[in-house]
């Protein structure tokens, strides 16, 4: 530690500060989302699958933000924290009353295929409601895949 260092701890000032915050945005297919859980409170995998896959990520609450809030369908995918802030207990997202933040979202690779695509169309997609309604050309039916888009 050097001495600049030492001081700034003995004076507890902050070693890191992130401003503004920022929040980091799942890309995931339609379920195919991560699962995390411990092995130690719930042994059971298809329990951990059940309760994992009732719970919205941040892009399914994405959608359903756009249902239930008209000034959410403005925003794109990584514009949406600078105006709404993600409720990591409920899992929704809900209007931002002050602060500011910045969308990050997740890297995907044009090698990961269907993925990249996703991601693309959450870059250039404002207020979709739905996986389906990303893969709609002028409100007409559905495409099968994102890279048809």
């Amino acid at each position: 530690m050097s001495a600049c260092e030492s001081l700034w701890r003995l004076y507890q000032f902050t070693m890191h500060e992130e401003h503004p915050n920022i929040v980091r945005l799942q890309v995931h297919l339609p379920n195919q989302q991560l699962i995390t859980w411990n092995e130690d409170e719930t042994p059971d995998v298809q329990t951990v699958i059940h309760e994992q896959g009732t719970k919205d990520t941040t892009l399914t609450a994405y959608f359903k933000a756009n249902i239930q809030y008209p000034e959410a369908r403005d925003l794109l995918y990584q514009d949406f924290p600078s105006k709404f802030v993600w409720v990591r207990k409920t899992g929704k997202w809900k209007p931002r009353e002050r602060g500011f933040a910045i969308g990050h979202m997740y890297y995907a690779h044009p090698s990961s295929g269907e993925r990249f695509y996703l991601h693309t169309l959450l870059s250039a997609v404002k207020g979709a409601t739905s996986f389906e309604d990303l893969c709609r050309v002028n409100g007409g039916d559905p495409l099968p895949t994102f890279h048809q888009v």
